[in-house]
């Protein structure tokens, strides 16, 4: 077919077409000629020569359409990979979901444990045919042999489109702007009553549950019309007032190890997505499952991303609002950053995805609008049906399970929460009086507003005795007044500033000191930490000293963070430990207030050590008056 000459003085090899002569510079370029050129191609073909071999195939990316009965995401993904392995005879790479969780931007999960009717899997393959996606009967040729596989594991891929050039780049988590999910409530847990007959009365129910679900919103003002305002002044505004922590299960809950070592905190990405909206599915009506013939309502919710349990505790705390159970300002409350508080969850179970969403202005990238034609919205239709049904007469939607968390809730949780919120100083059912339910704990540092509080309705001061420092702390205090009047205090670090609330940051601040004797004091590792000790070298000494003084026992830190008249937001420190698991707090100065809460206990540590974990459990300070030092030992991972 050709022959391959090596000059005399040049090592590059150089191939000639043996049909017409043609030098050409690589292998690759024969074969192309030999394919463009119908004479040569033709004389190749007739002497036995593949000329397919070489082709360079692209790659395309493909988006399906997923939907799944049962709940792990991870899984239906691992199971569709394999399927299409076997049809198209290609591993399909990076393949993505609209439900997937990128764990490089969020340590927090995801809906990813939820049944889906319309999940969105994008996969790329060099077996994309064009052909395919232009023949209406080949695509569901194709569609049905890779449901053969599927269906026995409760999934039906329902729609198939090779995806536009301008979209080869697409991340299906990434890329999805919006997340439509729905939570099938049943009747019993708005009313003991059966469902009124009429649809005014049942409207009318319907428009005041509504109003107590829009709490849980930002304002219209904020979400504007819809997903393509998600980065307006107005929703960042909102998205620095208001977090969804205390909507995520806690990593001290019973299900804390389903779902992460640690719990939410506001300084968290995942915590700071915008709920656009919620409404009843269809018209306001109520929808009785064909099994048993039990009463719900579809609940629809839009977001461009939920935590894992969001969807539940959202509700469920909707609903005890509604019951009277909790005050109306309290979602306002469990919304605040500077606030940690259970919320109440519906049992798991009750909702699904029902749609992922692209929304782009440009109509060429609207995915699946041309294959949505009506056969495709009636699998659609059908997939839904069946699995609402599924859902709506499963054990969790009986009246048994309904009436026990009822019952769970006004009894226990409900009061239980209060109890915090009372101690935590958040006087709940006072919104009206005092102006804003959150307002104490969101003023950085000052307590004027609870101790108003508390002297308007007669209770106990919130102040409490100063007393004299115990001796073992008289050295570190002077040498920390010391340092606060010298006009030397080092200047916060960035990440620290990000969960410090101080009035004046020339008179309030944190910096770390290094233990010494525990290495070089480097510029890479905290480098306030290489100012305080060139600064303060007796108070290092003192500092460690004292630590030892108070628990023998302990393994030396090598670290410790020295703090005055900070106030810190809820958060979970950044490392994990090493050699030791707890940090050790105490309080030095004369001040009053400002405990330290962990998961919603407070504690007094003024001159009271406390050891806590400070990675895994949620901790801020509350509000004081005064002056008001801290000092917390602990070990990092980089040490």
């Amino acid at each position: 077919m050709c022959t391959a000459t090596t000059a005399a003085i040049a090592p590059e090899n150089t191939f000639s077409c043996k049909y017409c002569g043609t030098q050409l510079s690589s292998r690759n370029h024969l074969y192309r000629h030999l394919r463009e050129e119908a004479a040569c191609g033709e004389q190749a073909v007739a002497d036995g020569f593949d000329l397919e071999a070489r082709r360079e195939r692209k790659i395309h990316k493909v988006a399906l359409l997923v939907g799944y009965t049962h709940g792990d995401s991870e899984r239906v993904g691992e199971l569709v990979r394999t399927a299409v392995r076997t049809l198209e005879g290609e591993e399909p790479t990076t393949l993505t979901r609209a439900t997937g969780v990128d764990y490089r931007r969020s340590e927090l999960l995801r809906h990813t444990t939820m049944p889906a009717v319309e999940d969105v899997f994008v996969y790329a393959s060099r077996a994309a045919d064009e052909a395919l996606d232009a023949d209406d009967q080949a695509r569901v040729a194709w569609l049905t042999q890779l449901n053969e596989q599927l269906h026995p594991h409760g999934i039906s891929v329902l729609e198939r489109e090779r995806l536009h050039a301008d979209l080869q780049s697409l991340n299906a988590e990434h890329r999805c702007s919006a997340r439509e999910h729905v939570l099938l409530l049943p009747w019993a847990y708005l009313s003991e009553t059966e469902p009124p007959t009429s649809s005014e009365e049942v409207v009318a129910i319907a428009a005041r549950f509504k109003a107590v679900l829009r709490t849980l919103q930002p304002p219209k003002t904020a979400t504007g019309g819809g997903s393509r305002n998600r980065r307006s002044e107005l929703q960042k505004t909102w998205r620095a007032s208001q977090r969804w922590h205390n909507f995520a299960p806690s990593a001290t809950s019973a299900d804390g190890d389903r779902y992460g070592a640690r719990a939410a905190v506001p300084s968290d990405a995942a915590c700071q997505h915008i709920v656009d909206r919620f409404w009843l599915q269809g018209r306001p009506i109520v929808w009785r499952a064909a099994v048993g013939g039990r009463p719900y309502v579809r609940l629809q919710v839009n977001a461009d991303a939920l935590l894992e349990g969001q969807l539940e505790a959202m509700v469920g705390t909707a609903v005890c609002v509604w019951r009277g159970w909790l005050p109306r300002e309290f979602p306002a409350v469990a919304l605040d950053p500077t606030v940690v508080l259970r919320t109440p969850a519906l049992p798991a179970g009750l909702g699904y995805l029902r749609r992922a969403r692209f929304d782009w202005e440009a109509p060429k990238q609207a995915l699946f609008r041309r294959q949505r034609a009506p056969p495709t919205e009636e699998r659609l239709a059908a997939f839904e049906a069946a699995l609402v049904e599924r859902i709506a007469s499963s054990p969790i939607a009986t009246e048994a399970v309904t009436q026990a968390w009822l019952e769970e809730s006004e009894r226990h949780t409900c009061p239980a929460i209060l109890r915090t919120a009372e101690r935590l100083g958040l006087r709940l059912g006072l919104a009206e009086r005092l102006g804003s339910v959150a307002a104490p704990l969101a003023a950085s540092g000052s307590q004027t507003a609870r101790v108003a509080a508390a002297d308007e309705h007669g209770d106990e001061p919130l102040t409490t005795a100063l007393t004299d420092a115990p001796a073992v702390y008289a050295d570190v205090l002077r040498l920390l007044r010391l340092a606060d009047r010298s006009g030397q205090w080092p200047s916060t670090s960035r990440a620290r500033a990000r969960i410090l609330s101080v009035e004046d940051v020339t008179t309030g601040g944190s910096f770390s000191l290094r233990a010494p004797g525990r290495g070089a004091v480097t510029s890479t590792w905290h480098a306030g930490s290489t100012r305080g000790n060139v600064l303060f070298d007796e108070l290092v000494h003192a500092t460690f000293a004292l630590e030892s003084a108070l628990m023998p026992d302990r393994p030396p830190s090598t670290m410790v963070a020295v703090n005055r008249r900070a106030l810190f937001r809820p958060h979970t420190d950044a490392g994990s430990g090493f050699g030791q698991s707890t940090s050790l707090i105490v309080g030095l100065g004369d001040y009053s207030g400002g405990e330290l809460v962990v998961e919603g206990e407070p504690s007094d540590i003024r001159y009271k050590p406390l050891q806590f974990d400070g990675w895994r459990q949620r901790h801020w300070t509350l509000p004081f008056e005064g002056e008001r030092f801290s000092l917390v030992w602990f070990t990092p991972n980089e040490s």
